[in-house]
């Protein structure tokens, strides 16, 4: 299955966007994981419609970076752009595509893009204690660290260029 990829932020409003994935990401910054930095932030937004909440995070740096199949949203992964320092905070797959790769597949697109910017010096998803960002992490060292010249610390949760 071909999976094509695009951020949020500079695709909002476009027909790229598939309808179907609007719900879900709406759901994400309705409901932030409790107790993260995210949850924070979005917490300032309190009373603003939640696309006026998106816009504002995007203004902010905030972005997402898109899987999607035949205008079917299949996953999704939630950062922060500060350079030198890309912040990765969410990572989901839709249920009916989890568990054949499409969660690596987009984060090895999302490090590719990003370290095409030479201002990018790593990339922090999350400080190696969330169990499923730390699986993701696993899958990308065992399949693409080499491919992609990367040094992915499972303990910190850094990628770094090798």
């Amino acid at each position: 299955m071909e999976v094509q990829y695009a951020y949020l932020a500079e695709n909002w409003g476009k027909p790229v966007i598939p309808a179907a994935a609007m719900p879900v990401l709406e759901y994400h910054v309705e409901h932030p994981d409790p107790g993260s930095k995210f949850e924070g932030v979005v917490a300032k937004l309190a009373g603003l419609p939640t696309r006026r909440k998106m816009e504002v995070l995007m203004s902010k740096g905030f972005d997402c970076l898109l899987g999607i199949h035949e205008q079917l949203l299949v996953s999704f992964l939630a950062i922060q752009r500060d350079p030198p320092k890309i912040g990765l905070f969410k990572a989901h797959t839709e249920e009916a595509f989890r568990h054949n790769g499409y969660g690596v597949g987009t984060l090895a697109k999302l490090v590719q893009t990003e370290f095409a910017d030479s201002r990018v010096e790593y990339i922090c998803a999350g400080e190696g204690k969330n169990t499923r960002m730390t699986a993701l992490l696993t899958s990308l060292k065992n399949r693409y660290e080499s491919a992609l010249a990367l040094s992915v610390n499972l303990d910190t949760g850094f990628i770094y260029r090798a």
